[in-house]
């Protein structure tokens, strides 16, 4: 039996000198495995830090893209605007002038064709006469008369012109 005991004893030490070993592996695997979950965490890490930057960069180019927009904006808006003012008909005495294209701007033409016909500013039934026959509404014309006045700084009565008879008809003799 001692034999036995003594194959028994050595059977425990080889057991116990495994079990060492064992353990020694797993703590070495263990210390892998805690190196290993390092490795992912920072590796996780990095990915975080990669999709920020990705998404301070999406960011950053929106805010370009937004700011392009309001710039090109601005610039339609001013270039629309400088357009309007080209386009726009000039302005006296606090009125401005119709456009040509329009029945007040006809009534502003007739006015001007008369006037130059007279060389004189014209009075308002020549006006009215010339516009009523070309379909213009006569209270219209009347209003855009007044405008046409005042755009030009005519004041007072305007009368025609009269005509100078020859001397010879105003002397003949009373009979």
């Amino acid at each position: 039996m001692s034999e036995k005991l003594a194959e028994l004893k050595n059977a425990a030490v080889e057991a116990e000198s495994t079990v060492e070993n064992l353990r020694a592996e797993v703590s070495a695997l263990e210390a892998a495995d805690e190196v290993d979950k390092e490795i992912k965490a920072v590796e996780r890490e990095e990915e975080r830090a990669a999709k920020r930057a990705a998404k301070e960069e999406e960011k950053r180019k929106r805010e370009e893209e937004r700011e392009a927009k309001r710039k090109e904006k601005e610039e339609e808006k001013a270039r629309k605007e400088a357009e309007r003012e080209a386009n726009r008909m000039p302005e006296q005495n606090g009125i401005r002038r119709p456009k040509p294209n329009t029945k007040c701007g006809r009534a502003w033409a007739i006015a001007d064709e008369l006037s130059a016909e007279l060389g004189q500013p014209t009075p308002v039934k020549p006006l009215l006469e010339r516009a009523v026959a070309e379909g213009l509404n006569e209270g219209n014309v009347k209003a855009e008369y007044a405008r046409w006045r005042k755009f030009n700084g005519v004041t007072g009565r305007i009368t025609l012109p009269k005509e100078e008879a020859p001397a010879e008809q105003e002397e003949a003799p009373a009979e």
